[in-house]
């Protein structure tokens, strides 16, 4: 497969829901797109999604790395699908993590394109699988909640949890009565703890019966998180994310015991094969990793998550494939996205080659 061009356009879409979490309010999602087209006239596609409070990337960030690495592309040749890593290692000091896992997923697509495969049936199982995802209940007014997660089944959910006990009390109320007394819940609580607030809430939340609790400090409070660790250690799960954006965080955090689970997310890491190698480095120091997605991700993420649940199944928990459930649309025709028991099979319907989605004609209309 050779490179013939490469171009990318901002994708903004309004929210059916806002979404509110602990540092983060918004109506929209944004994320970059990016197209691959090669020699044979094939267009690959990926997505990017930037969250700066993350990564630190911008749309205007992803957008600008690309373009300049642009002219090395151009005129690159992949023998294999094995060398699709080699040469984002080249471009790896020039892109943030978001930044590559577009351009990774658009080289992915074009090259399963191209060899008229799906990239489930090159690089994993083939066979049917079917996989749950875990419902992500906001901060807001239960009111409002409501009528939408009556609509679902989910085995599991996630509740952003903000300041407000009695509202974090009535929506953790809400989900077992939509979902059973017996649904898995985890918190999660965005960095918007102090030590103060955390030795407070997390004995709150183990009465209750909730034992995984996500990124309760920024990045940077490893004393406090190891403070937790030796206070909750041995009867909860402290999930690192925003603190977790490459391998080498995920060696700083394991080594020093800052936390005991990883929340992966594909945009973050920089895509799939380096969310694999976090995995399965996790996996080697008997730490287990979360599947996690930024909220507004569009199928060609889903697309992404699904290929790395078939090829790494034993995750604790699975988040993303919200589709036009959350969009007002998608990126593809049609939405990706989870039934109402909260569940995506493979193959997913209408699937095709690469990435397996038909994506509508005005996505690089910028």
């Amino acid at each position: 497969m050779m490179i013939q061009n490469l171009s990318c356009a901002e994708w903004s879409i309004p929210l059916k829901v806002p979404f509110r979490q602990a540092n983060q309010e918004t109506q929209t999602s944004a994320s970059v797109i990016v197209q691959i087209e090669t020699r044979e006239g094939v267009l690959g596609f990926g997505e990017s999604c930037p969250r700066a409070y993350v990564s630190g990337e911008s749309l205007y960030a992803v957008r600008r790395g690309l373009i300049l690495i642009k002219p090395f592309l151009i005129g690159q040749s992949l023998a294999s699908l094995e060398e699709v890593p080699e040469l984002l290692d080249l471009v790896r000091p020039h892109l943030g993590p978001a930044a590559l896992c577009g351009l990774e997923l658009a080289l992915l697509d074009a090259w399963g394109k191209e060899q008229n495969q799906s990239l489930f049936e090159l690089m994993s199982d083939p066979h049917p699988q079917t996989f749950a995802y875990a419902g992500v209940i906001p901060i807001g007014p239960v009111e409002k909640l409501r009528p939408i997660l009556s609509g679902f089944q989910f085995s599991e959910v996630k509740i952003k949890v903000g300041p407000d006990r009695a509202n974090n009390q009535a929506r953790l109320n809400l989900v077992r009565e939509c979902f059973g007394p017996e649904v898995a819940v985890r918190v999660d609580a965005n960095t918007g703890w102090s030590l103060t607030e955390a030795q407070k809430e997390i004995p709150f939340w183990l009465a209750q019966g909730v034992n995984i609790f996500e990124q309760i400090f920024p990045p940077a409070e490893n004393e406090n998180m190891l403070k937790i660790m030796q206070n909750f250690g041995h009867e909860a799960y402290f999930v690192a994310d925003e603190s977790l954006t490459c391998l080498d965080s995920a060696k700083r955090l394991l080594e020093n015991r800052i936390c005991n689970r990883l929340n992966l997310k594909i945009s973050k890491h920089g895509g799939i094969f380096q969310s694999l190698a976090i995995y399965d480095y996790a996996k080697s120091h008997g730490v287990s990793c979360q599947l996690g997605a930024h909220y507004g991700e569009t199928g060609l993420l889903t697309s992404a998550g699904l290929l790395f649940s078939a090829l790494r199944k034993e995750v604790t928990a699975r988040e993303g494939a919200y589709g036009t459930h959350l969009l007002e649309k998608d990126i593809c025709d049609p939405s990706l996205k989870f039934d109402h028991r909260g569940e995506l099979s493979l193959p997913f319907p209408n699937m095709g080659t690469g990435l397996g989605l038909k994506i509508m004609p005005e996505v690089l209309k910028d």
